[in-house]
């Protein structure tokens, strides 16, 4: 049953060959670089989907105290970890200029209040993108759902879908995190995913509120300028 899988894998390589290259449009703004931080903006992205899952005080606490009372193993899996993230925050985060220039798209603010602060505001976060990779791999795993090869899989396939593009867009996110849903299923709680539902739901109302309500001004043509995602 891995032929659709493989017609997909050939279906793309195909492409690539007859298009040149995998961007679509202005290659001379979006040329294809090592930005591996934007794998764990994915993960960040992800865990904070099902925040109510895996942000919960009880959930934070268990898995606290199972790290502490977990084998030196477990907790050098974790050390090691967190310096790979920090590692990949220091040598691979990049900024396109279209994220530092463009104020209609919320990544701008993203950047310049919070990201692109400081190096050290930076890696401060380190321990959020490693706990956030940990939920979503461990989400994967509960119920013997996926096994081992599945999680690999999706991982690889989740990086290589971000991590060639410079430019920070949260719609870049949208099939791993879509994918990531199917795989790992609801949550285990029922309220868990009243609260998931509740939080899009507010989101997206939030969202749509600034867009139609609250313009940022107006361009040289008179047109009026909104803020998107």
């Amino acid at each position: 049953h891995h032929w659709t899988m493989l017609a997909l894998v050939g279906g793309f390589v195909a492409f690539v060959r007859w298009n040149g290259g995998v961007v679509v449009g202005d290659r001379e703004s979006h040329q294809a670089v090592p930005h591996l931080a934007q794998f764990l903006y994915c993960v960040g992205a992800m865990a904070a989907a099902a925040a109510p899952t895996h942000f919960h005080p009880r959930t934070l606490l268990g898995r606290g105290k199972a790290l502490l009372r977990g084998s030196r193993w477990a907790k050098l899996r974790a050390a090691l970890l967190l310096a790979a993230v920090a590692l990949v925050i220091k040598r691979f985060t990049y900024v396109h200029l279209y994220t530092l220039s463009d104020n209609r798209h919320y990544t701008f603010y993203v950047w310049r209040k919070v990201l692109g602060r400081s190096e050290a505001t930076r890696l401060a976060l380190a321990p959020l993108y490693a706990y956030s990779l940990w939920c979503v791999l461990a989400s994967l795993q509960k119920g013997g759902h996926c096994p081992p090869l599945v999680r690999l899989a999706f991982v690889t396939c989740a990086a290589a879908t971000v991590v060639l593009s410079e430019l920070l867009e949260f719609r870049y996110f949208i099939a791993p995190l879509a994918v990531h849903a199917l795989l790992a299923g609801p949550p285990p709680w029922l309220p868990s995913l009243v609260l998931q539902v509740a939080g899009f739901a507010a989101v997206n109302a939030l969202v749509e509120w600034r867009f139609l309500c609250r313009p940022i001004g107006r361009w040289s043509d008179g047109s009026v300028a909104r803020i998107m995602w």
